[in-house]
């Protein structure tokens, strides 16, 4: 179009000037100037840049310029055409002679961008040509045991283990940074000691150590984790490649205790072995009759109820020695009965040295015992009221340790004479008869039920005992009731000697406990007994019976060990009450149970001295446990018949020879009959236990 352009306008030049131009003047024309031919030089840009003008006129033989401009990431490449030259951004034409056309050219920036990486990794590529405005992209790698920390320059950012760029706009460099890796290393301690420290923090590939101790009375039991190994007590670990923990564990010392006895016993082991600080256990087993003496050692404790001995903490070795002897005896002498207001001296007799401890353990309601230490083994004993009490010794020798009681009674004293009837009266029992005392003829003598009455024996000049005695000339009429006895023990009960006019003594039983003493035993003096439902114990010498004044009954009694009824009745020569009808005696269900050996006037349980008829004599339903020994007999020329009576046995051979009579004397004058007998015991005769 431009071209089109410069030509038409050389054209109308043309004709102006062959037409001479417009004006009248005449004058010769002066010759115009030549005209310049122009030509149209035209720009044209590629891609990245532009040039200016797009075009230009330029007049033949002269030259003209254009102005180059690289867009933003492009350079010129090039510019050519009209024969010019580029000089920096400017291209000048050569000269001008025709059309033409200059091209110019560009090229997009290309930039270096470089990569760099610090100790511990890597980045790839090293360096890459980047277009500019265009993104890369590099790998970072961490070696192992390290971790990225930071991927700079370039204004880019990291992904995982990519580095992207930002837009490249210049030569620019990436830069990468990398931080060798960290573990925790945590550190724990069982029971008995410690591990420092508790946690550290170590690098990849490193090792480190703790030190490790035991408690007292621990030791290390072992060490684990982290690949460690124990040297001593510092424990290291193998290369450090994660985070990972140590454990300690500890254990108790073991001591031990060693055990030595003497004496007659066992014990359960002789040598233990006791974790440090714990306690052992060791059983003692003494022998038969014998008991824990002393038990020490360590620190220890004994319990004598389970013969256990337990140790203190054990922190090192000990030992625990153990003594047997023997159990301890002892045995307390003193009196049985002493009187109110009076002291009581008591006496512990023992073999061996014994702590002693002296209490009154029993002792009635109300009333007060004092104890008065003599020395260890004696003591007195003072009390303000009558009644049963007991005083109790405790004996102690190292770990042993026994009691003895022995009962004592404080009595009520019993020591006049009885010139008025009198009444033994329970509230003020037990009563101790001090002397021998006599009952006067027409007087009476009398207890109420549960009274007890002993006596105060006294050893005569040949070391005998001697129980005092009371002397009934007048009445003694002692009735208990089956659940309250009256007791008398240790007293002499005999009749009036040489008593021969009336009135005469009478003495009646009823639950009579009577023991360790003579009942009638003399045959002196005149009287009669009734005499029921009492128990006889060690009867010394036996009933003698001489002529009683009126009918006799000894009914429902029972004599242990004791000695036998004695009895002459009816003799015309000598009973000065022959033919009042009343001198009779009646023996019925009794119980007499082994009569003793070697008392006065032999072994038996009923015996006539000299009775003639046995129309005076009722023997019948007593019950003889004899053990073979004579049961009834005859002397010189006494009679009597013995049947409906138990002898322990229903076989006759064996009851034959409990009876002495013809059979057995050719000199003595009758038989006794037994038939019938009873098979088994009378119910109304009290029953034999057996004991």
């Amino acid at each position: 179009m431009n071209t089109f352009k410069f030509a038409g306008l050389i054209s109308i030049s043309l004709f102006l000037s062959a037409c001479g131009g417009g004006g009248s003047d005449s004058s010769p024309a002066p010759t115009p100037p030549p005209v310049a031919t122009t030509y149209t030089v035209s720009a044209s840009a590629g891609t990245g840049g532009s040039i200016s003008p797009s075009s230009r006129s330029v007049t033949s033989g002269q030259t003209t310029t254009f102005t180059v401009t690289a867009n933003t990431g492009y350079d010129i490449a090039g510019v050519t055409g009209c024969g010019g030259s580029l000089s920096g951004n400017t291209y000048t034409t050569g000269a001008i002679t025709s059309a033409c056309s200059v091209s110019a050219s560009f090229t997009q920036k290309s930039y270096e961008v470089t990569a760099t990486a610090g100790e511990g990794g890597s980045i790839t590529p090293a360096s890459i040509s980047v277009k500019h405005g265009e993104t890369t992209s590099f790998t970072v790698a961490a070696n192992t045991g390290y971790d990225i920390t930071s991927v700079t320059g370039c204004g880019g950012s990291l992904s995982g283990n990519t580095y992207t760029t930002g837009a490249i706009t210049s030569a620019c460099s990436v830069s990468a940074a990398f931080t060798q890796k960290s573990y925790e290393v945590t550190a724990t301690a069982g029971e008995g000691g410690s591990i420092t420290p508790a946690s550290i923090s170590i690098k990849h590939g490193e090792t480190t150590s703790f030190t490790v101790t035991a408690n007292t009375g621990y030791e290390i039991d072992g060490v684990t984790g982290c690949g460690g190994s124990l040297n001593g007590n510092t424990y290291t670990t193998g290369a450090i490649t994660n985070a990972c923990s140590v454990e300690s564990t500890f254990k108790k010392l073991n001591f031990t205790v060693s055990v030595t006895t003497s004496g007659s016993g066992t014990v359960s082991s002789a040598e233990l072995t006791v974790p440090y600080g714990e306690s052992g256990e060791i059983t003692t087993t003494p022998a038969e009759n014998n008991g824990v003496y002393q038990i020490e050692g360590c620190d220890g404790s004994f319990d004598v109820s389970s013969n256990l001995y337990t140790t203190g903490a054990i922190n090192e070795n000990c030992s625990i020695s153990v003594e047997f002897e023997g159990l301890l005896t002892g045995e307390i002498s003193g009196p049985e009965v002493f009187l109110l207001d009076t002291d009581g001296a008591f006496e512990l007799t023992t073999v061996r040295e014994v702590e002693t401890e002296w209490v009154v353990s029993k002792s009635p309601e109300t009333a007060t015992a004092d104890v008065t230490e003599v020395d260890a083994k004696n003591v007195t004993i003072a009390a303000d009221k009558n009644g049963e009490y007991e005083v109790s010794v405790t004996m102690t020798r190292g770990y042993l340790s026994t009691s003895v009681e022995a009962p004592f009674k404080v009595a009520t004293p019993l020591s006049d004479n009885i010139e008025e009837d009198k009444q033994l009266l329970l509230s003020e029992s037990p009563y101790l008869l001090t002397k021998d005392i006599f009952i006067r003829q027409e007087k009476t003598l009398s207890a109420e039920p549960g009274v007890e009455l002993y006596g105060d024996i006294i050893l005569d000049r040949f070391n005998r005992e001697i129980a005092p005695e009371i002397e009934v000339f007048g009445t003694l009429d002692f009735q208990g009731e089956s659940d309250k006895k009256v007791s008398i023990d240790g007293v002499n009960i005999n009749p009036g000697k040489t008593q021969t006019s009336g009135p005469y003594y009478f003495i009646k039983f009823r639950h009579v406990l009577f023991q360790d003493a003579e009942f009638h035993n003399d045959t002196d003096g005149y009287g009669y007994l009734d005499i029921r439902n009492s128990d006889f114990q060690n009867l010394y010498y036996g009933v003698n019976l001489w002529w009683p004044y009126k009918h006799t009954y000894f009914i429902g009694n029972t004599f242990v060990n004791s000695g036998g009824i004695r009895f002459l009745l009816g003799s015309p020569l000598s009973n000065p009450f022959l033919g009042n009808g009343e001198d009779k005696i009646t023996i019925e269900n009794n119980l007499f149970v082994t009569p003793p050996t070697n008392f006065l006037y032999g072994d038996y349980a009923i015996s006539n001295h000299g009775t003639a008829s046995a129309a005076f004599i009722s023997v019948q339903k007593n019950s003889f446990y004899t053990n073979g020994k004579v049961a009834v007999r005859i002397e010189s020329s006494g009679a009597f018949d013995a049947p409906n009576n138990y002898w322990g046995t229903t076989d006759e051979e064996v009851i034959k020879k409990m009876i002495f009579d013809l059979n057995d004397d050719p000199a003595l004058t009758d038989i006794i009959e037994y038939m019938p007998f009873l098979t088994e015991p009378h119910p109304d005769t009290p029953v034999y236990s057996g004991n």
